[in-house]
C-alpha cells in the first residue's frame, strides 16, 4: 500500500534490511555483476546466479555465473504430470504450447 498521508520510511526499511542481513547479500550481488563487466563479459540480457545461492550462505568466493533469464523467471516451472517425465506448465499446456492431449502413453509390453 503507498504512504499517502505520511513519507516513507526510507532510514528505517535500510534498518530492517541490514538486521535481515538483506544489505550484505545485495552487495555480493553488486561485487558480483562489477567483477564481470570489468573482465569485459557482455551481461546484457542474462542474470549472474551465484554456485551455492547467497540466501543459503554462500558467497562470491564460491563462484558466480551467467545464466539465461528464462531460466530463474516466474512462470517458467514446469511439473512432472506422471511418471513417464511427461512435462506440463502451469497454465496445463505442454511443452512449446501444444495440447495436453499429445501426452505420451506407456508403452504396451507383450
Amino acid at each position: 500500500m503507498a504512504y499517502t498521508k505520511s513519507p516513507r520510511p526510507y532510514k528505517h526499511e535500510y534498518e530492517k534490511q541490514v538486521a535481515r542481513g538483506e544489505h550484505a547479500d545485495r552487495m555480493e550481488r553488486q561485487r558480483a555483476r562489477r567483477a564481470l563487466d570489468k573482465k569485459g563479459v557482455s551481461r546484457a540480457g542474462k542474470d549472474v546466479s551465484h554456485v551455492k545461492a547467497l540466501a543459503k550462505g554462500g558467497s562470491n568466493s564460491d563462484g558466480y555465473f551467467l545464466e539465461a533469464p528464462l531460466r530463474t523467471a516466474a512462470g517458467t516451472y514446469t511439473k512432472k504430470v506422471n511418471e513417464w517425465n511427461v512435462s506440463q506448465d502451469i497454465r496445463g499446456l505442454g511443452p512449446r504450447g501444444s495440447s495436453p492431449s499429445t501426452i505420451r502413453k506407456k508403452p504396451q509390453s507383450f
